[in-house]
This record gives C-alpha cells, structure tokens and sequence, in this order.
C-alpha cells in the first residue's frame, strides 16, 4: 500500500484539488518523493502509473492538459492552443515537433503572462474551437491543419 494514497478518481490535479481531498503539503511531497506522484509543472501533478504508460504523443497531449488544468481554468478566456499543441489535440501526427506548449492569446499583458519555459505564448485572435469528440481533452483550440501549415 502506499503510505500516502491517492485520490481514487482522475490522475491529474492541481494542489489545490489534492488539499482539497485531505493531503497536506507535506503528504503532496511525500508521494513525490515516494515516486507514486509526478510534478508537471508548478502547482499541478499526475499519477506516476499513468504516467509510464503514457507513449509520447499521449505524454505530450498530457501536459497540454496539465497547463490548462493549472492555468487557463483560472484564466479570462480567449486563449486557445495552436501550432503543435493544437494539431496534438486534433489527434494529427506531428513529425519532429518541439515539445513547446503553444497558446494562442489576445494580447501579452506582460512578458511574465506566460513565463514557463515550455510554453510559446503567441498573439493574434485564435478563434478557438472546442476539439472534436475523438480528441482527448476537448479543450479550445485553433483549427490545427490550418495554423500549423501556416
């Protein structure tokens, strides 16, 4: 057994969401450091056992939906993913793709807006569309053909 278990449900959640269920900071840590949770990025973790069964493009599609689980979930609105990450979500092989995160936004509020160094933050109005049912997540994003062939 694990000497901090894990939500039963789901195998992606924010910190907040894990405190939410009972464990602490500490215990957050503790299945880190245990090997049975993985940190994806700040603030938003995966379970270490669906994470090994991941293939690449599954673990790259997952770390799409690691940011917006963390970030746009809070945000405004009016992002959307593009490029690459648009084309993963629309289920397209993608050859020699960079493993960047790309977002679509409005504007740059700042240069801090979207900091993290696996994340390419470009400008311009996305026209965010939900992704079709046969995609993983149905999160918005650009019409992938059309912004990647662009």
């Amino acid at each position: 057994m694990e000497p901090f278990p894990l939500p039963d449900d789901g195998n992606l959640w924010r910190t907040d969401e894990l405190l939410d269920r009972g464990l602490s900071h500490r215990r957050i840590a503790g299945l880190v450091s245990a090997g049975t949770l993985i940190r994806l990025r700040r603030g938003c973790f995966v379970r270490a056992a669906y994470w090994a069964g991941l293939d690449p493009d599954c673990a790259a599609r997952c770390r799409i939906e690691a940011y917006a689980h963390a970030t746009l979930t809070r945000s405004g609105g009016g992002s959307a993913f593009s490029h690459t990450s648009a084309a993963r979500l629309h289920g397209l092989f993608l050859w020699q793709a960079d493993g960047n995160i790309h977002l679509t936004v409005p504007y740059l509020p700042s240069s801090q807006a979207h900091a993290a160094a696996d994340v390419a933050a470009h400008t311009g109005r996305s026209h965010p569309r939900k992704s079709p049912p046969w995609a993983a997540s149905g999160l918005p994003a650009s019409n992938g053909p059309r912004r990647t062939a662009a």
